[in-house]
């Protein structure tokens, strides 16, 4: 009495059908799972280098404008150290304006905060070399030295200026490339 094998068969291939089909369902979400998964991931990924492409390229146009006006505002110290000298026979006579004096406290809190957020070795040491040349400048003890001292800060200057300018060309590039790689 039991059941006959063209009988059994079908249900047997039936269940057998269900369990693989069912094995392969999971096989296939799993590697859909993990293919979206690996897709956040790239995305996240993009989007943090992204993020770091766009602070550096800010940091570095703030770092940019701070340095045309600390160096402008060196220029008139250094200038009114003239017109004292002149008027006086003195250097280093007479007070900085208040407007001088202030803007040189402001820009150079500005100056340190950018330089030590620039990812690049190269501009950190420029723009240090820019700062103490500036600050030679203001404290030099007598007109020569002090002129000096402006003339290395303008080359400083335009150094750190082109190295800034470099990289800003690299950003966008590794931006556009990164932009075009995620589409």
């Amino acid at each position: 009495m039991g059941i006959s094998g063209e009988a059994l068969f079908p249900v047997i291939t039936l269940v057998l059908g269900t369990v693989l089909k069912g094995l392969f369902d999971w096989l296939s979400d799993n590697r859909a799972e993990r293919r979206r998964r690996e897709e956040r991931q790239e995305q996240r990924a993009d989007t943090r280098q992204l993020k770091h492409l766009e602070f550096q390229q800010t940091a570095l146009l703030e770092l940019q404008d701070v340095i045309t006006r600390l160096g402008r505002l060196v220029g008139a110290a250094h200038y009114q150290d003239i017109k004292n000298l002149r008027e006086t026979g003195r250097w280093h006579g007479a007070h900085l304006t208040e407007e001088v004096n202030l803007g040189l406290l402001t820009e150079q809190q500005s100056f340190n905060k950018l330089r030590v957020r620039i990812r690049d070795r190269e501009v950190r040491e420029l723009a240090k070399l820019f700062s103490v040349a500036g600050t030679t400048s203001t404290q030099a003890g007598d007109e020569a030295a002090a002129k000096a001292a402006m003339l290395e800060m303008a080359h400083h200057f335009e150094t750190l200026n082109e190295r800034i300018g470099e990289l800003l060309r690299n950003l966008a590039q590794d931006e556009e490339t990164l932009l075009k790689d995620g589409a």
